[in-house]
């Protein structure tokens, strides 16, 4: 009897192997989601009859066997859309954290409105994190001359004779060039940018000398793209 549910499961199994392939064309061509069919197959096997001998219901090895006929394609499918899945997976990480850049490959990031309505992103500029607002009508890099400190940027030798207009009114402005400015996994050195006088700008901004040297940033609903 258990050599007959054998032939049967092995049946099955080839079966829904077949199936696979006619639904899901090209799902069994990767190696690896082969491979992982036939573990997932030899453990199935060996959990229902590796143990004792023992008396079961046929209708328990029915039930056991589509389950994991359901597991085993389950399992391949997921495989196979792991890619689709993943960008999903970090989507839904990024909606969490508002600002915070996710990565959704090697050069591409993404960030999520936060809840006040603003794009912003953490950024990483001389080792030290900073807030900054994406403002793409900045021409630089912003940033406030207090924070401007804290990055350790030496403001007593800043020359404020460039002039700017802001949202306060005319104002100077000291040209700097910020060494390395890493936003998640996208990185750009000699990032140009500027230093406002004391008490004329309230938050720092990243500004086009930052967003015009990627190779595409785009707003996508609440999403803001980024990719080097």
């Amino acid at each position: 009897m258990r050599t007959f549910w054998l032939i049967m499961i092995c049946m099955a199994l080839i079966g829904a192997g077949y199936g696979l392939g006619l639904m899901f064309p090209g799902i069994l061509n990767s190696g690896e989601a082969l491979a992982s069919l036939i573990f997932l197959s030899i453990l199935l096997l060996l959990l229902l009859f590796g143990g004792e001998r023992r008396r079961v219901s046929w209708r328990a090895i029915v039930v056991n066997c589509a389950i994991w006929v359901a597991v085993l394609t389950g399992a391949v499918v997921a495989y196979d859309n792991r890619h689709s899945i993943s960008q999903v997976a970090l989507k839904t990480l990024s909606a969490l954290q508002p600002g915070r850049p996710v990565m959704l490959s090697d050069d591409a990031a993404v960030i999520t409105r936060e809840r006040n309505g603003h794009f912003a992103a953490y950024a990483t500029i001389n080792d030290r994190r900073l807030h900054l607002l994406v403002d793409t009508g900045s021409t630089d890099i912003a940033l406030p001359y207090t924070e401007a400190r804290r990055l350790g940027i030496d403001v007593t030798t800043l020359d404020f004779s460039r002039p700017v207009l802001t949202a306060n009114g005319r104002a100077h402005v000291a040209p700097i060039v910020l060494e390395k400015v890493m936003v998640g996994g996208i990185i750009l050195k000699n990032v140009p940018a500027s230093v406002a006088e004391p008490g004329r700008l309230g938050n720092a901004l990243l500004g086009m000398s930052f967003l015009g040297q990627l190779s595409e940033f785009s707003f996508q609903g609440d999403k803001l793209i980024l990719r080097q």
